[in-house]
Formats: structure tokens, C-alpha cells, sequence
């Protein structure tokens, strides 16, 4: 799930649905991989809206 918003955002560039959409996920990581990646992506977005 993470992949098609990461490769959405990519596409459009607009940081606060990047956010909100990796806000929304509802689902548990698979491991400590998947969990890891979710925080960085976070982060990511974050960081893109300069907060």
C-alpha cells in the first residue's frame, strides 16, 4: 500500500495528500521492515511540508 502512495506522490507532488494518505493507512505492518518504512515515509512527508 505504501508503494502506490509513494508513486502517487511522485506523480503529483502535493505533500499534504502524501500525508494524509499515509495518515489514513489502517492496516498493521507486515515486520519491522514494513513498520520502519511507514515512519520514514511519514517523516518524508513531513518534511516536504517544511513541518
Amino acid at each position: 500500500m505504501n508503494n502506490d502512495i509513494v508513486k502517487e506522490y511522485h506523480e503529483n507532488k502535493n505533500g499534504e495528500l502524501f500525508l494524509e494518505k499515509l495518515l489514513a493507512i489502517d492496516s498493521k505492518p507486515k515486520d519491522m521492515r514494513y513498520e520502519i518504512t511507514g515512519y520514514f515515509n511519514i517523516a518524508t512527508a513531513f518534511n516536504v511540508l517544511g513541518k
